[in-house]
């Protein structure tokens, strides 16, 4: 069987066994970035009152990429370990087990954001921008690929790591324009004289991938930042894969013995 062979059949049995024995299905997939979209919606618009047009919708165009990478990274550094009997009997590519974790999260991403494009549209966020959707997609994924082969692999050696994932997504989550908007960072850091700290935030690489969601879904940003978290993600993602796939290759030689 060839290796795609297998990475589809990987990722048709964690759909199956993550749904499995579920009345709502896939729509549990929806639950969480709408919950979260109406918890804190509830609070920056009622009680901290950030004042912005559709807030809700700005939040779920955030919280949607965030949950993507959040459940990539927890499902890919476990996932050798999930695998450890079916490793010690096939000689298959060791990779194919953190790919199929983030392709199977990258499904209900997919459709997950088929329903929220509809919402979009109908609020007047329909725009030619669209057309780049696809391509900021697939930087975020090739980013998460990235991460997601470096924790499966060191999570072998350290099993700490699985646990600091979800510790260093909770903080991580806060360092990124989701729940406020990156205007008024801008606002913030003009007020006290440094504009220039923009750019070290955005050195931040989900930051800069989630201005590029909100500038192609939800409304345009600056071409000035644009260009520099757009350049930002780029390069994160490319290094995040090239370090990741080091990391794995090297470390996988030792798999056998520490599972």
């Amino acid at each position: 069987m060839k290796d795609h062979e297998i990475i589809y059949n990987l990722v048709v049995k964690e759909l199956k066994v993550r749904y499995r024995g579920s009345y709502l299905g896939f729509l549990y997939a929806l639950l969480n970035p709408l919950v979260s979209t109406v918890v804190f919606a509830v609070v920056f618009t009622f009680i901290i009152r950030i004042k912005m047009a559709h807030y809700g919708l700005y939040l779920l165009t955030g919280f949607m990429p965030w949950i993507f990478f959040q459940q990539s990274l927890s499902e890919s550094a476990t996932s050798i370990i999930r695998n450890a009997n079916l490793i010690k009997k096939v000689m298959v590519p060791r990779e194919i087990f953190p790919i199929s974790s983030i392709l199977a999260c990258l499904v209900n991403f997919l459709l997950g954001t088929c329903v929220m494009l509809p919402f979009l549209a109908a609020y007047g966020h329909l725009s030619v921008r669209w057309a780049y959707l696809p391509l900021v997609m697939l930087i975020h994924l090739v980013f998460t690929l990235g991460v997601g082969l470096f924790l499966s692999s060191t999570n072998v050696m350290f099993r700490d790591i699985g646990n600091l994932v979800e510790i260093v997504i909770f903080v991580w989550f806060y360092a990124n324009p989701i729940i406020y908007p990156l205007a008024m960072l801008q606002t913030k850091l003009q007020e006290i004289g440094r504009p220039e700290l923009l750019t070290l935030y955005l050195i931040n690489p989900m930051a800069s991938i989630m201005v590029l969601y909100r500038h192609v879904l939800f409304a345009p940003v600056s071409p000035e930042v644009l260009r520099t978290a757009a350049l930002i993600a780029i390069v994160s993602a490319f290094l995040a894969l090239v370090i990741g796939q080091s990391v794995f290759s090297k470390l996988q030689k030792t798999f056998a013995k520490e599972l």
